[in-house]
């Protein structure tokens, strides 16, 4: 759901069924005038509750190009249809910066996205993600036992 950006018309609200997960997704345009806000919330059936928002802050000029930093928060809950298919109880949050960057290079401009996020687990596990203006991705998470685990891949 994350490589999907809503077709915002005029309405305030937009569906749109997940291309890969076939989970209808609500987006609802949450800025006012000319500010870029939105709030996204998706049912996934058998597993649980995605809610995300986020505001553009404004656009920064570069050397690496246009910035649009956007204070970020996804949620994920396990719903009662998630724990009647075998699933714990969890709800976990992620709340930090993530930046859109149109990019000029000599093929044409290509949008990228970087920053970072602090996670949160109802079980008391902590972590933070990170993602680099190249595609990679840093999780790290403390369990509620003290076990560090660790994720390092690439975006799609």
């Amino acid at each position: 759901m994350g490589y999907q950006q809503p077709n915002f018309t005029s309405d305030r609200t937009a569906e749109e069924r997940d291309r890969e997960t076939n989970t209808i997704i609500s987006a609802t345009n949450t800025g006012a005038n000319r500010e870029i806000a939105a709030t996204l919330r998706a049912s996934i059936p058998k597993i649980g509750l995605y809610e995300a928002s986020e505001r553009i802050l404004g656009t920064t000029v570069g050397l690496r190009g246009l910035g649009m930093p956007a204070p970020s928060t996804f949620a994920f809950e396990v719903d009662a249809s998630g724990r009647r298919a075998g699933l714990a109880a969890w709800r976990g949050t992620a709340r930090g910066t993530i930046t859109t960057e149109l990019a000029p290079s000599f093929s044409g401009s290509r949008v990228r996205a970087y920053g970072s996020l602090d996670l949160y687990g109802s079980d008391e596990s902590r972590g933070r993600a990170e993602i680099t203006r190249d595609g990679r991705v840093k999780i790290e998470i403390r369990d509620p036992f003290g076990a560090l685990l660790r994720l390092n891949g690439l975006l799609k």
